[in-house]
């Protein structure tokens, strides 16, 4: 699978992701990250933290981000 904004560019680069919202490939350089910590609470025990990583692609991050 190649890297869909790449193709729109003339570009054939190797995708290294898929978007958690399109499901475009993507490459390195067009893939954005974003990272959200969270807490998980389990009953009975101590809540747990973890982070979690969302991969979009450039088009989608930018819808994200304007929407608010």
């Amino acid at each position: 699978m190649n890297c869909y904004d790449c193709a729109l560019n003339g570009n054939t680069t190797p995708a290294v992701a898929v978007c958690n919202d399109c499901g475009a490939g993507i490459c390195l350089d067009c893939v954005r990250v974003e990272q959200t910590d969270h807490t998980h609470s389990s009953s009975p025990g101590v809540p747990t933290p973890h982070r979690t990583r969302t991969l979009t692609c450039a088009s989608c991050d930018l819808v994200m981000h304007n929407a608010s």
